[in-house]
Formats: C-alpha cells, structure tokens, sequence
C-alpha cells in the first residue's frame, strides 16, 4: 500500500517547545510522520498493526566480548572527534546518526562538505558510536 507522508524531525518540534527548564522529557530525536486526511483511516490500521507487534530488544551493550580495545588515547586529542564513523550523501541518516549519537551523550563532530557528510567521534566512543550506526544502517540490534 502506498501513502504518501511528511516525515519531518523530531527536533523541529522541540526547538520553541517552550521548556524554561531545558528538561527535554520525552523523546530526543526520531521523526513525526503526517499523511493527508483521506489516507489517515489506512495509515492508522497500519499504526495499529505495528504498536499490537511485540517490541524488540533493541538496547545497546556497553560493552562487547568481540570489540577489540585499543590502548587508550591520553591527552587533548582523546577529546576531539577526529575518527570518522561514517560518510555519505543521505541527509535523513546523516541526521538520524546525529540524532541518535547525541542521545546516548557521544561527542561528535559533522563535516558538510557538499552533499557529502562526515561524522567523526572520540576515540573513547568509537566501539559503541560504531555499533549505533550498524544498527541504524542494518536496522538490528547488534548480537
């Protein structure tokens, strides 16, 4: 079934959500899915169907017995995100990645040169910023 959608980021919404306090409950990032009125009856079902489904475990470990641990990086240079984590020219992920990156508190640094992004992140946060993008990119939880 095809219905066409707006999907338009979370944080847009948030921006001038008029939070004195800056306590951001609720989600941080994700994506706000409109489709037009004649569609809405469809969509719903559609909605329906997936909330009755199970959810997935889809936490990330902090650790893992398979990531090989590198000697620590001392100094400035362990806080700047120099290690690129992924690139490319799709924005929507690009801003997922940040998104998602940002919510579990990962320093990263983006570079836009073009309509190509780079994402770069500490050498400390470089396992677990890595299996967020597998995740994201494959759409499962890492084993």
């Amino acid at each position: 079934m095809n219905i066409e959608y707006a999907d338009t980021p979370l944080e847009v919404y948030l921006r001038n959500s008029g939070d004195p306090f800056n306590l951001k409950l609720g989600p941080q990032f994700g994506f706000v899915i409109s489709v037009k009125t004649h569609e809405s009856k469809s969509a719903n079902a559609i909605l329906a169907r997936l909330l009755s489904e199970e959810p997935v475990d889809v936490e990330i470990p902090l650790g893992s017995g398979n990531v090989v641990k590198e000697p620590p990086v001392t100094g400035a240079s362990q806080k700047v995100p120099q290690l690129e984590i992924w690139n490319g020219e799709e924005r929507r992920i690009a801003q997922f990645l940040t998104a998602a990156l940002k919510e579990n508190e990962i320093p990263m640094r983006v570079e836009n040169l073009g309509t190509q992004s780079r994402i770069y992140v500490t050498p400390s946060d470089e396992a677990r910023a890595r299996e967020i993008v597998k995740e994201v990119l494959e759409g499962v939880p890492p084993e």
